[in-house]
């Protein structure tokens, strides 16, 4: 059993290739993505602009940030480059029963700090 398990609702309120934030108590605003048949959580915020992520685009396993274009890894939270140099967290989610969970701890992340120069 995981102690920090929060329940987001069903999950086919998130087709395939969208994303969708969640305010969940205590933590804040959490975006959830759907690429392929895979599910994935990341902090909603970015962390060069403090723009929410899920007013942005996802391309693949890629969300950009709408303020300055930053771009994040989903799978990792790895900022992929400037001007977002700093990671953002991720979670983990699943589904089960229908029903999309969150694991409010963090992953822990490895180097995930960008590493090329400018997004094109």
């Amino acid at each position: 059993m995981v102690s920090n398990l929060v329940e987001l609702g069903e999950a086919s309120q998130i087709p395939k290739g969208e994303m969708k934030a969640f305010s969940i108590d205590g933590l804040g605003e959490i975006a959830v993505y759907h690429v392929d048949d895979e599910w994935f959580a990341t902090d909603d915020v970015c962390s060069h602009a403090i723009a929410s992520l899920t007013e942005g685009w996802l391309e693949g396993f890629t969300v950009i940030c709408p303020a300055h274009s930053g771009e994040f890894d989903i799978r990792s939270g790895k900022a992929l480059c400037f001007p977002a140099t700093e990671p953002i967290n991720t979670y983990q989610v699943w589904v089960e029963g229908g029903k999309l969970l969150v694991n409010t701890t963090p992953n822990k992340n490895d180097d995930t700090h960008a590493s090329s120069p400018q997004c094109q």
